[in-house]
């Protein structure tokens, strides 16, 4: 599986498959941190794909980064799921219908405006990319972070400057402070007042140590990781399998331990005779 994050009994836990592999890899256009040539995702006959049959064999491999766009309805649809894969590297996709609401069916008039049900045959690595089997997409943003200057406790805008030192002793959050309390830190006069509501460790905090910044909020925002179905081996983002982020609950639960059943298999089971 891409960019596992660790043993796991029966499941895997992803970042967005195709790609992930960190900034490094994305420098690379695509590659390994190492600049070694990406390898593309294992595909499993059923996936949900996004598709584009323009793209070239030598075209790098889509990631999260420069993903491959979904077509929403009702222009025709790109996202379509494997019917076969082939011992030299390509594919063949069924199109389904791209309104993920429709779960990837839908009636006669849809198919004549979407276009689903057409099997491409023949696709490279570089012309497919795994998606959610829920919503059907890649990258699926969290919403905007906000950053607060621990001195004042102002929010900060999209665009100021602000001074941010790692974190120090035992506390595990980095010291970000607007410009006007950064001067106050180091002010003979006003540093005795701030650092009564800092952390334990500001007085240990040089000048040297705070880097001047801008705050780019679009630049930290997170996307949703993956989650693959131990039955049909689909993937799907945490958010769109109802499943809880791993690192939010207590190490005790191991979490991450437990085998993931997507809606879909756990439905066929109920109606299994």
């Amino acid at each position: 599986a891409p960019d596992v994050k660790g043993p796991a009994a029966g499941r895997r836990l992803s970042k967005p498959p195709k790609g992930k592999r960190g900034a490094a890899a994305a420098a690379a256009g695509g590659g390994g941190a190492d600049g070694e040539a990406a390898e593309p995702d294992p595909l499993t006959v059923g996936m949900h794909v996004l598709v584009d049959s323009r793209r070239r064999k030598s075209d790098s491999l889509p990631d999260m980064w420069s993903p491959i766009p979904a077509a929403k309805p009702p222009a025709k649809s790109n996202v379509g799921e494997v019917s076969a894969v082939h011992a030299d590297g390509t594919c063949d996709v069924a199109l389904v219908c791209n309104d993920a609401a429709a779960g990837g069916k839908c009636g006669s008039q849809c198919r004549a405006l979407t276009g689903p049900g057409s099997l491409v045959k023949g696709l490279v690595p570089p012309q497919w990319q795994i998606a959610c089997s829920g919503c059907f997409g890649v990258n699926l943003p969290h919403a905007l972070p906000k950053l607060w200057c621990l001195g004042c406790e102002r929010l900060l805008a999209d665009g100021v400057q602000f001074r941010r030192a790692p974190a120090v002793g035992d506390s595990a959050y980095d010291t970000s402070l607007c410009l006007d309390c950064y001067g106050k830190l180091f002010s003979k006069t006003q540093r005795e007042p701030l650092l009564a509501v800092l952390q334990e460790g500001a007085p240990k905090l040089l000048q040297s140590d705070f880097a001047l910044l801008t705050w780019r909020p679009e630049d930290e925002r997170e996307h949703d990781d993956f989650v693959q179905c131990t039955e049909c081996e689909r993937w799907y983002h945490f958010v769109c399998a109802h499943y809880p982020s791993p690192g939010q609950l207590p190490r005790t639960w191991r979490v991450e331990s437990e085998l993931f059943v997507c809606t879909r298999c756990e439905r066929g089971r109920h109606a299994s005779p």
